[in-house]
């Protein structure tokens, strides 16, 4: 089963190239979700000190 994206063209800056987006679809999106919560659910070192969301400090 082929995921399906929708692809567009990002407005370009000036002096910059358009980039290409593919934002996920459907079930791929609902995949995304779930890989990205299970991947937030791993407790961080301490000495991570990257930005992460809702993580008291």
């Amino acid at each position: 089963m082929n995921p399906s994206y929708n692809r567009f063209d990002d407005h370009p800056r000036p002096g910059k190239d358009a980039r290409h987006i593919q934002e996920p679809t459907d079930r791929t999106l609902k995949i995304h979700y779930r890989i990205a919560r299970y991947l937030d659910s791993i407790e961080r070192p301490e000495f991570l000190h990257s930005a992460t969301k809702n993580v008291p400090m």
